[in-house]
């Protein structure tokens, strides 16, 4: 559970770091031929923010994997201890009364 949590901190972070950078990328502009170059380096940004996308979605993917094997894994605990008590515990023997 502690791992979890770190990997959803981490990241929460990095998502939140490259949320960031895409608005310092987009805030440029102007005109005339600084917009050309502007645009033409939009180009190869857009191919950056693609893989960086497909990063944090595999971060994301991950994490949720994650999340599911640990819930599975706790609610197998659950049934364990149920059965076992239902077997161990839930068969009483009484004397017949003479």
């Amino acid at each position: 559970m502690l791992d979890l949590a770190a990997k959803i901190k981490k990241t929460e972070h990095s998502i939140s770091l490259r949320a960031s950078d895409r608005l310092l990328m987009a805030g440029g502009g102007g005109g005339g031929a600084s917009h050309t170059i502007a645009s033409r380096k939009e180009g190869g940004n857009a191919a950056a923010l693609a893989a960086a996308s497909a990063g944090r979605d595999t971060q994301l993917d991950n994490i949720v994997r994650d999340s599911n094997k640990i819930a599975s894994e706790e609610i197998t605990g659950l049934l364990a201890s149920v059965v076992k008590d239902r077997v161990f515990n839930g068969v009483r023997v009484e004397r017949a009364r003479s």
